[in-house]
């Protein structure tokens, strides 16, 4: 049987994404009574970008269900730089029983890495993130949008803004992966971002041939213009790519863009009923104005806590012996 592989959700047909957001949603409780479902079984973790969030949500998943974690990140630090350094981390993950991995280190590529370690490991390969999808997140943002707004989101807005940072240093990686998942649910998104923090054109492509009803990704030309009449406001920051490890020159990028900020001014324009979503970690006074971090508009807290609802249901998914069957 083909190994069930995650690195990006534009991977799953319908019927597995659909089984996989239903797991999750059942996922919402770790295992009762201390059953370990998934005792006996193995992972091998590499983080080649930095990750406090996502690293202790796979640990505390892992720990809940059983399965026994090992670090080869030391192993992985010449992956992308390396030709042979894929074949070598498949040889050190040899005997688990999947992969995962964090890299977003090599704008462009980090993603095709991914297939290639599935393809030379036989084994099942977790993207924690990559340049091109942060598949956890983004499953973890539906599930916030299921308890929103109930687990019929078609016909929702989701405004996808890129947000100011003093020196932008993320990745596109969350953007991208919303751009992949919510159009394919019905949801139109509406993407805003200054001249150079343009996002990949395959993101695009990728989402609005899996969109239903087609065209459901939309560019609009200013903050405001996204967020009118949004269901959800999304502000994130990111790099471009090709500035990813460049911080002087993306912090002189961004600089004349200090007002493309979510504050309370703008959160009283929207709709009553709309609310806030992003990745954490934020900064208050750079990507969000002051107070939004507590807002009881803000979902930021919920969609942290769902990202161990879906690193519990995707590990089961996953790994032999799992009680999800997607």
């Amino acid at each position: 049987m083909r190994p069930r592989t995650l690195i990006s959700t534009s991977d799953l047909d319908a019927t597995a994404l659909d089984a996989l957001l239903a797991a999750a949603d059942a996922a919402r409780t770790p295992p009762a009574d201390g059953r370990r479902p998934l005792a006996g079984r193995t992972l091998c973790m590499a983080f080649l970008a930095a990750s406090v969030r996502t690293r202790a949500c796979l640990e505390e998943a892992a720990g809940q269900l059983g399965v026994e974690l090992s670090d080869l990140t030391a192993a992985a630090l010449t992956l992308g730089r390396n030709p042979a350094a894929t074949a070598e981390l498949a040889r050190a993950a040899a005997e688990a029983d999947a992969i995962a991995l964090r890299h977003s280190l090599v704008p462009g590529r980090a993603q095709a890495l991914l297939g290639e370690l599935a393809a030379e490991s036989g084994r099942p390969v977790l993207n924690l993130q990559s340049d091109a999808d942060h598949p956890v997140q983004t499953l973890a943002d539906v599930l916030t949008l299921h308890d929103a707004f109930g687990r019929d989101l078609r016909g929702r807005r989701v405004a996808v803004v890129w947000t100011w940072q003093r020196t932008p240093a993320r990745p596109p990686s969350v953007p991208h992966g919303l751009l992949r998942l919510l159009p394919r649910l019905g949801v139109q998104v509406r993407v805003a971002h200054p001249p150079g923090f343009e996002l990949a054109d395959d993101a695009r492509r990728v989402g609005s041939a899996l969109a239903t009803p087609p065209g459901a990704i939309v560019h609009a030309a200013s903050f405001d213009e996204a967020c009118e009449g949004a269901d959800v406001v999304y502000p994130q920051s990111w790099a471009p790519g090709t500035l990813q490890h460049r911080p002087e020159e993306a912090a002189a990028l961004a600089a004349p863009f200090s007002d493309w900020l979510l504050d309370a001014a703008r959160l009283d324009r929207l709709a009553p009923e709309a609310r806030v979503m992003r990745s954490l970690p934020a900064s208050e006074g750079e990507e969000l104005g002051p107070g939004l971090l507590e807002s009881p508009r803000s979902l930021f807290y919920a969609q942290a806590a769902h990202r161990l609802t879906v690193m519990r249901a995707v590990l089961q998914w996953m790994l032999p012996g799992g009680d999800a069957t997607p």
